[in-house]
């Protein structure tokens, strides 16, 4: 009857010219392209949480200027209830960093008051929010 005979394989791949030692582990070469990727996408991630930090700024100044409109045109409707509001152009500066300018302007179709209120801030590119109104007088 016929035996098959027994043939040890080696499995693991040898390079021309490697010794039979060990060879298990990462060349230099290796470790130096996996730090290369490694460092490109670590700098990615960082320009992408840079400018995510800085349109959290710009977010935040615009809703801090549109509360100050905000108040401004309350303020004005609330005052014009009791006498009517002077036209003319006024501003003022608040924390430091915004100024708010309002217009009034009377007259018109049904006798209308209009309110036109800016905030401007500094920032990289100059920043504004404007509002507008009419009142029935």
């Amino acid at each position: 009857m016929f035996q098959p005979t027994k043939v040890r394989i080696n499995t693991t791949p040898q390079r021309p010219g490697a010794s039979h030692l060990n060879e298990n582990g990462f060349t230099l070469i290796e470790i130096l392209i996996a730090t290369v990727l490694l460092s490109i996408g670590f700098i990615g991630y960082m320009f992408t949480i840079g400018s995510t930090v800085d349109r959290n700024d710009v977010n935040k100044k615009t809703l801090i200027a549109i509360s100050l409109a905000e108040e401004k045109v309350e303020e004005l409707k609330t005052n014009a209830i009791d006498t009517p509001l002077a036209t003319g152009t006024t501003y003022d500066t608040v924390d430091g960093i915004y100024t708010r300018t309002w217009v009034v302007t009377n007259g018109g179709a049904g006798n209308l008051t209009e309110i036109f209120v800016t905030v401007a801030w500094p920032d990289q590119v100059p920043q504004q929010v404007q509002l507008r109104t009419l009142l029935s007088q």
